[in-house]
């Protein structure tokens, strides 16, 4: 596996003109490493390289028991380790049903559709 620094991000960042000042940057965050590395270094190098980035924190909650609250636990840790806004989403609020009550009145776990048909 390649190890990358900051700096190589750093340069590809600028040399595909990836951002520009000023604009506003949404980092999708799940709790997990990968994004929680995402938003460390480009909030780092947002620091560092003075992109002048205006970078916010999503996170979305399916309403997954025993999952997604430890999941969203992180999120909120990485979210004042960053000092960054945040905006946590639910589907309650969205749909007006969890990912657990779908699966409750559906049976099936397969349940990608249902908030779309429904």
């Amino acid at each position: 596996m390649k190890k990358y620094s900051t700096e190589t991000i750093h340069n590809t960042i600028t040399s595909s003109k990836m951002f520009k000042p000023n604009e506003n940057v949404v980092i999708g965050m799940s709790g997990g490493k990968d994004s929680t590395v995402l938003a460390y270094v480009l909030n780092k190098l947002n620091i560092e390289k003075n992109y002048k980035l205006n970078l916010f924190l999503l996170a979305i909650d399916e309403g997954i028991s025993g999952y997604r609250d430890h999941s969203l636990k992180m999120v909120y840790y990485n979210q004042r380790e960053l000092n960054l806004p945040l905006k946590v989403i639910s589907y309650k609020d969205l749909y007006q049903v969890t990912l657990d009550e779908v699966v409750i009145k559906t049976g099936r776990s397969n349940t990608c559709n249902y908030l779309f048909i429904n």
